[in-house]
């Protein structure tokens, strides 16, 4: 029995913003258009590595403006459809990205 599930374009973006990517309107209908060209039917138990390495491979260029990006995208891409987002190790005591107040600083 095959299971088909939505390609997670949406999580994608997300992500990408997230990661600094800078994503305009058109290009996310260039994405979505691809996608859909690629797989009408969403993402099935049969879809192999070799499919999704080719959709990457067919909207990194449409996200993307340097090989550096191609790079950090292939990256985030493969996080996304491999659905393992790693969580930031803590510094410390303290999670990544708070900050603690200063001595004597405005509360």
């Amino acid at each position: 029995m095959t299971t088909t599930l939505p390609v997670p374009i949406g999580e994608l973006l997300e992500r990408l913003r997230v990661e600094g990517f800078s994503v305009s309107p058109a290009q996310y209908g260039r994405l979505f258009t691809v996608v859909e060209a690629v797989f009408p039917n969403g993402l099935s138990t049969e879809t192999n590595a070799t499919d999704l390495q080719a959709l990457g491979e067919l909207i990194g260029p449409i996200i993307c403006r340097t090989f550096a990006e191609q790079e950090h995208f292939g990256t985030v891409f493969n996080a996304v459809l491999a659905g393992q987002f790693a969580q930031p190790e803590p510094i410390g005591n303290k999670p990544v990205g708070l900050v603690s107040p200063q001595p004597g600083g405005a509360s």
